[in-house]
């Protein structure tokens, strides 16, 4: 986050110095490049700083965000456990309210909760600091006494300086992912096996959807499953898959 007060203040002081009505405009233009930069572009580090940084090639880290939810979560439970494999679950502090049987289930496994977020709306990133402290108490409550790691990972992959502020203050890691399904909420899961083999060599950290949309069809469903069970069976002999805290451990991660 003072990074990017640094930068602004850097902008206001050139502004004062340039004292030029055009120049104004074009420094306005490039801050809120950069403003946007950091918002829509995790690894950009212009709030803050997330983890892991690098990339260990023949490491992979599972990672499924949304939910917990009785149309998928016992399904990947059991395909997880048939290739005993563990995962990180980022999970809605709104259905863990409504599904604590499931968060309870994920940790029994031998898996992780983490946070992301409590409502999951397009609009959150428009909260101010108070609005995404109650996101996460509220999270947490939902989730205690399960939720053992201070990990976030924000809806939509967006961040806010309101939100890096929350991030700091409250000792959380903002986790990066380095591969993404593409599922658009398990609504595209056509080829997602094969869209994620072609970039696994190098490893990293692996992001997929762990709810059903609400218009889902069972068709759609089994389709998705079958596409995670197609990928799982391949790497597990293509990659080591490791947990989260292990692979932080690996790149020098807190």
């Amino acid at each position: 986050m003072k990074r990017f007060h640094l930068f602004s203040l850097l902008l206001i002081v050139v502004a004062a110095a340039i004292n030029n009505t055009t120049y104004y405009f074009l420094i306005f233009i490039l801050w809120f490049i950069i403003l946007n930069i950091g918002v829509f572009y995790l690894r950009s580090r212009v709030f803050i700083d997330g983890i892991p940084r690098k990339r260990i090639p023949g490491k992979i880290v599972l990672t499924i965000d949304d939910g917990p939810h009785p149309n998928l979560t016992p399904d990947l439970l059991q395909l997880l456990g048939k290739y005993h494999f563990q995962a990180t679950f980022f999970v809605i502090g709104r259905d863990a309210s409504e599904y604590p049987h499931l968060i309870k289930e994920i940790c029994d496994r031998g898996h992780t909760i983490a946070h992301h977020s409590y409502r999951h709306v397009p609009w959150l990133n428009f909260m101010l600091r108070r609005g995404w402290e109650q996101e996460f108490t509220k999270t947490h409550r939902a989730c205690e006494p399960y939720i053992k790691k201070k990990w976030f990972r924000p809806p939509y992959a967006l961040m806010s300086p309101h939100l890096a502020k929350v991030l700091q203050s409250g000792g959380y890691e903002l986790i990066l992912f380095d591969i993404r399904a593409l599922d658009f909420g398990n609504r595209r899961t056509e080829n997602l096996a094969k869209r994620l083999l072609k970039t696994v060599d190098k490893g990293g950290v692996v992001l997929f959807h762990g709810k059903m949309p609400e218009n889902y069809t069972e068709f759609s469903k089994k389709q998705l499953l079958e596409e995670l069970d197609i990928f799982f069976n391949a790497l597990q002999n293509k990659s080591d898959v490791v947990s989260l805290d292990h692979y932080l451990e690996l790149t020098n991660g807190p």
